[in-house]
């Protein structure tokens, strides 16, 4: 019963990182690692549940293969922590370094990946009769039950770190006159997520030592322990998909050489910016220079304006662009473009009573909508008006 359950939330977590993946509400790097991490979580916890089934004899080869994505999950749920609270748009270059384990791990089972199927069939036919060997790795070059008692260790070093995390940045994220209300939310998100990953660790440290020190069979107890956390974070997705939008507002990034606090308070330098994310400076340069080029050469005017036309004119890579807009204005790219393009249309009704007199399809074409759906969807949206109730009404007020 357990096991088919299991099961089921393993696969269903497995489609949702998937989902999660395909449909990224911006282009910043904390939706694609929270996906990994909810597919490593399901992708454990459905091999763990495979144990009782003849899934692996039948496909040898697919045996140990989910070992890089065991030791894979841990970092990261550490990074996709960070990259909440210093709102990066990629990862950093030394990043990788923390799968360096990972891949080591998986190569302790090199002798194993190259055996011929028949050959790996005789091991895991003596491994699915005693599965307490299972955990003690008999297959790998490691000392036996090593290798999963490290791995267990390894993921409370990240969750350790993790509230290391969370203790630094909460202030800083809360701090802000506006926002503070979603932040907040967001900082106890985080908190909650740290602590499943904390206690799932801890659980599957005791469990695993248990197996490797005595011949006792609990693969079943694990799958549920690994299945949490995939239905903990899938739950609080579906009650609140917003935690996908990270913090609101920029929270600064400051360095030794980018701050002189001892005169004006303003940023000199950033030269020790890696990229990853923007000093004071560069979120006023870029603000500026988004609202400036708007104001002046009106590109939302064109049928069809993506963001990537915006990246090529400004030269700013979209995914910092796409990242930023929703940090600093709290919408997407076609919800700010959006309100600029009726922002425009207020003031075109209100200057001239000859566009008051426009088909609404016109009025669309006008401002940049390639349909007559398109604007009318917008209008309601903005104003919750029909556009004949919102021309009337400016029409009355002018």
């Amino acid at each position: 019963m357990f096991s088919t359950f299991t099961t089921i939330i393993s696969t269903l977590g497995i489609i949702t990182s998937i989902i999660l993946l395909n449909r990224q509400i911006n282009d910043s790097v904390q939706q694609r690692v929270l996906s990994s991490v909810i597919f490593c979580f399901s992708l454990l916890s459905l091999t763990f549940n495979l144990i009782y089934t003849r899934f692996f004899y039948h496909f040898p080869h697919l045996w140990r293969l989910p070992v890089f994505f065991s030791l894979s999950m841990m970092p990261l749920s550490y990074l996709y922590v960070r990259s909440v609270f210093e709102q990066q748009f990629r990862l950093r270059k030394l990043d990788y370094w923390f799968f360096l384990p990972a891949f080591l791990y998986t190569l302790t089972f090199l002798q194993f990946y190259i055996l011929s199927a028949d050959e790996k069939r005789v091991i895991i036919a003596k491994l699915l009769e005693k599965k307490e060997l299972i955990s003690l790795e008999i297959d790998g070059t490691l000392p036996r039950g090593i290798g999963i008692i490290f791995r267990a260790f390894w993921g409370l070093s990240f969750s350790v770190a993790q509230f290391q995390l969370i203790s630094k940045w909460s202030p800083k994220v809360l701090k802000g006159e506006t926002n503070e209300s979603h932040n907040d939310y967001i900082t106890k998100w985080l908190n909650y997520f740290t602590w499943v990953m904390f206690i799932s660790w801890l659980l599957f440290l005791v469990l695993q030592t248990m197996q490797v020190l005595f011949p006792i069979n609990l693969y079943v107890p694990i799958a549920i322990i690994m299945s949490v956390p995939v239905i903990f974070i899938s739950s609080y997705l579906l009650l609140k998909p917003y935690i996908l939008y990270g913090i609101n507002g920029i929270v600064v990034k400051y360095s030794s050489a980018s701050l002189s606090e001892g005169q004006s308070g303003q940023v000199v330098s950033n030269e020790n910016n890696d990229g990853t994310s923007l000093t004071e400076a560069e979120v006023i340069q870029l603000r500026d220079k988004i609202e400036n080029y708007f104001l002046e050469q009106k590109p939302y005017l064109k049928m069809g304006y993506k963001i990537k036309d915006l990246s090529l004119e400004l030269k700013v890579p979209v995914y910092i662009l796409s990242a930023f807009i929703n940090q600093k204005y709290s919408k997407n790219f076609k919800e700010l473009i959006n309100d600029y393009r009726i922002n425009y249309a207020i003031e075109l009704l209100n200057a001239s009573a000859t566009h008051r007199e426009y088909t609404i399809e016109g009025i669309a074409k006008l401002i940049g909508y390639g349909s007559r759906n398109s604007f009318i969807a917008a209008i309601k949206k903005r104003t919750g008006k029909t556009p004949s109730e919102f021309i009337s009404g400016i029409a009355q007020n002018s």
